[in-house]
């Protein structure tokens, strides 16, 4: 039997030795950079949510910026109806994201930082960058404008007027022949009052017009000449207005609209025909009127407003007199509430 000598086997384990380190190595080796590819994948995988997040946030932000701009612009348009401005108002406190966007934002970025590595990133990943988007476009400004006075007026409103009154021929018929009656200038006074729907307003107006014949006109086949005529005519009128306000500026509006109604007309008086006196017949009856108005307001105090306009006023025929017509110029003060 043969002994094995322990010198021969050492020596077989030192030789063997830098063989079995170099496998090690390269085996360690192997596991570190598998290692890292796999951190540089995961690392890839979460950059691309980042940035799929971010472009998110830059379109929702783009959108909101356009819808921003869109109400400032119609904010700023001069033809704008003024209480329409307190509707838009609203509606942009509502739609006021733009800062809460921004700071999701900036917290979606904060994992980017935390997490680097020397993994070199292509430049073109990094082209979403919200940061340099808000730079070159900022955010547009609200400049606070000063508060009309018809956001605050109030709802309902009283306008007492009074004004010069000019009346249209009205037409006569009597048994001596056909003709015309001529006024003086006459005056009109009384109250509106109704409710404010933003640019529309609707309520009642109350009115009494007074104003004096001082000739007759004979239209008959044998006489032309106007004679002197005295008598007086008087119209109380009742009626439903509807009214449209349109802005010229911060103060000033332009006003139009008409009313139908009903109205208590009252005429008599005499006329001279020839050297006779001929009496007009009297004659007082409720009839159907409307008028159609237009005029500017300016805005004196938050609930006072002065305003002047003319009117031209119609009412029915009774009795022998014809049609009703004056033109008037009317001043006033409005209260809200």
């Amino acid at each position: 039997m043969i002994k094995s000598n322990p010198c021969c086997h050492w020596l077989s384990l030192v030789l063997c030795l830098p063989a079995y380190l170099s496998a090690e190595k390269l085996y360690v080796d192997s596991n570190a950079s598998n290692a890292r590819a796999h951190s540089t994948s995961v690392l890839r995988i979460e950059l691309d949510e980042i940035t799929s997040s971010v472009s998110d946030l830059d379109h929702k932000i783009a959108t909101e910026r356009d819808r921003r701009t869109s109400l400032l612009n119609r904010i700023n348009d001069p033809r704008k109806p003024l209480p329409a401005l307190a509707n838009l108002y609203k509606r942009l406190e509502k739609q006021n994201k733009l800062k809460r966007l921004l700071k999701k934002l900036e917290q979606s970025k904060k994992p980017a930082q935390e997490n680097r590595t020397e993994v070199v990133v292509p430049a073109k990943l990094l082209t979403f960058s919200a940061s340099s988007v808000i730079e070159e476009e900022p955010a547009p400004k609200i400049f606070a404008r000063k508060e009309r006075p018809t956001i605050k007026r109030g709802k309902y409103y009283l306008f007492p007027f009074a004004g010069a009154l000019f009346p249209s021929d009205t037409t006569y018929e009597s048994a001596l022949g056909d003709g015309k009656l001529s006024g003086n200038t006459g005056v009109t006074a009384g109250l509106t009052g109704g409710r404010r729907f933003e640019n529309w307003t609707g309520g009642l107006s109350l009115g009494l017009n007074h104003y004096k014949f001082i000739s007759f006109k004979d239209h008959s086949s044998f006489s032309s000449n106007s004679t002197t005529s005295k008598g007086e005519s008087y119209l109380i009128n009742l009626s439903g207005r509807l009214e449209y306000s349109v802005p010229l500026s911060e103060d000033f509006w332009l006003r139009f609209g008409g009313s139908l109604g009903l109205g208590y007309r009252a005429e008599g008086g005499v006329f001279y025909f020839g050297t006779d006196k001929v009496p007009l017949e009297t004659s007082k009856k409720t009839v159907f009127s409307y008028d159609a108005f237009a005029g500017l307001s300016y805005a004196l105090t938050e609930h006072l407003e002065a305003g002047i306009g003319y009117r031209y006023l119609g009412a029915g025929k009774h009795g022998n007199f014809g049609a009703y017509g004056t033109h008037s110029i009317e001043v006033g003060l409005a209260g809200g509430f």
